[in-house]
């Protein structure tokens, strides 16, 4: 059974088993016992293979959890064979299976294979001869038997010179970014015509193109950890790091032209100067002289692509502080401010006060946060930022030094008080809401019994109902806009007939001399 075959999910109906339908058929196989009777005198065995199930899924519908329970309850065995195990279509699948890994056969084997092969079918051959062969097919050995058939039609015997000199015969194969970077600085694979196996400068092109996005970075990772051959002492060998890091640097701003002006004309030129230059000066063998303890002498994977992602993660973690300081309406900054001068202070400011009083210097803590609008997060970034790897004390992160009790009581008061905005306008999910203090959380307590009204009446169904809760609010809140803006007014006496309508009493001072009002009015100018 392979993936020509329909698979589906197996009918329940009756008319499709007697029609035929494939899975119903597998189903009577493995399950029924009067086509299973008395099996133990039959010579001939059976054995269900399904090949190829994680391609199951794609228009196999119920195709996966079917076989599943023909597995538990079949009496003949059930081979599953898939050429990616670890494809998340099996998962389920393989909780019923006994996993068996099978890798390709070396070119020593199969070279020992085809010569007896060779030897009965009266082809005259060696054992170098047939590893060549095999190599150039790359393993494949059905690709091998039938070249020796073609040949074994022609002639009775196969030189080595032969086998070479036949070109078209090889086999594409793809091959990973890996392997691509590994031929690029392995001193085997180096574009010497003189000696064999060398690849010339349009197939090291060719394992540049293989993955023009990562090759690239695979070669920057590792290129420091090859012995070049041209160099004969430690001083050349510096020499030559030094130019290949140049041609790194010069391929990577042509990469950035390149896909800026989306001229992929110069993909070429991108790939000779950023990947083949480099890869050519540090051609040699493998020396990791920083490998770490316990790590194999294997080509690295490239610390580019987490140092990006993290990257990307400080520049928006960074303009989410820059944004609520900025609210807080105490500072006037931007992102690059922030980060060279305020973070180092504001670690200082936040911490301090817990190491040196700590349940005491609580308060003080959260004041901090309160006047600059920073949230539990935005100081736990603050804190990271600031962090260098130095052994000196002011590299240090000074708020591990802070008792963990200390620490648990700072989140819990925290976490009661919360983070009053500080700013003009507070978000809430029935819109926008101005004022703040007083004013403000009456607003905010208005809107959302306004907005308790309306989903009440959506869910009663009353839709006239409704829309009338809904001018209503629109004209209460049009009646409190209208009050702010005459609250907000410069006319003394309009300003002075508002506020004892508020319950605020005051007097005016004459003249220019500034006079202090009894209530909240503050000073004024009569």
């Amino acid at each position: 059974m392979n993936a020509s075959d329909t698979r589906n999910k197996a009918d329940t109906k009756v008319s499709a088993g007697m029609n035929g339908k494939l899975a119903n058929v597998i189903k009577e196989m493995c399950n029924n016992r009067s086509l299973n009777f008395d099996q133990h005198e039959q010579a001939r065995k059976q054995v269900l293979i399904m090949d190829e199930v994680d391609g199951m899924s794609g228009g196999d519908r119920g195709g996966i959890s079917d076989l599943i329970e023909t597995i538990k309850k079949s009496k003949l065995p059930i081979i599953c064979i898939a050429n990616d195990k670890y494809n998340q279509k099996l998962k389920s699948l393989k909780n019923y299976c006994l996993e068996l890994d099978w890798y390709k056969p070396s070119e020593d084997q199969m070279a020992r294979r085809c010569l007896g092969i060779c030897s009965q079918e009266g082809l005259s051959v060696n054992e170098a001869t047939l590893k060549e062969l095999c190599r150039t097919c790359n393993g494949d050995v059905r690709l091998v038997l039938g070249q020796l058939q073609m040949l074994r039609l022609k002639a009775r015997s196969l030189t080595y010179d032969q086998v070479k000199g036949r070109a078209g015969t090889s086999k594409d194969a793809d091959m990973s970014p890996f392997e691509c970077a590994r031929r690029l600085l392995d001193p085997a694979f180096s574009p010497n015509p003189s000696k064999p196996g060398g690849m010339t400068t349009s197939g090291r092109l060719d394992l540049y193109f293989a993955d023009p996005d990562l090759v690239p970075l695979l070669v920057q990772e590792n290129y420091l950890n090859h012995r070049p051959m041209i160099a004969q002492d430690e001083q050349q060998r510096l020499r030559a790091i030094a130019k290949a890091a140049d041609c790194l640097s010069q391929g990577d701003v042509m990469n950035t032209t390149l896909r800026k002006s989306n001229n992929w004309n110069l993909m070429p030129a991108v790939g000779v100067l950023g990947t083949l230059m480099p890869s050519q000066y540090m051609t040699g063998s493998r020396e990791p002289f920083n490998l770490w303890p316990g790590e194999s002498n294997f080509p690295r994977f490239t610390a580019w692509m987490g140092n990006f992602s993290h990257g990307n993660k400080q520049k928006r973690l960074l303009g989410e502080l820059t944004t609520t300081m900025a609210s807080s309406g105490h500072v006037s900054l931007h992102r690059a401010s922030v980060r060279l001068d305020y973070s180092s202070a504001l670690r200082t400011l936040l911490t301090k006060p817990l190491q040196r009083y700590e349940e005491e210097g609580i308060p003080q803590t959260l004041s901090i946060m309160q006047n600059y609008c920073i949230s539990k997060e935005q100081m736990e970034f603050v804190l990271d930022v600031t962090k260098f790897k130095t052994k000196k004390d002011w590299g240090e992160d000074p708020y591990k030094d802070v008792p963990t009790k200390v620490k648990s009581a700072f989140t819990r008061r925290f976490n009661q008080e919360g983070l009053v905005p500080k700013c003009n306008t507070m978000i809430e999910d029935t819109g926008i809401i101005k004022g703040k203090g007083a004013k403000g959380k009456v607003a905010v307590s208005k809107a959302k019994a306004k907005k308790k009204v309306v989903e009440e009446d959506e869910e009663d169904g009353e839709g006239e109902e409704g829309e009338e809760g809904k001018k209503r609010s629109q004209e209460e809140e049009d009646k409190e806009e209208e009050e702010q803006d005459e609250l907000s007014t410069d006319d003394p006496d309009v300003l002075e007939a508002r506020l004892k309508q508020e319950g605020v009493q005051f007097q005016q001072a004459s003249g220019k001399a500034s006079g202090r009002g009894s209530g909240r009015g503050g000073g004024g100018k009569g």
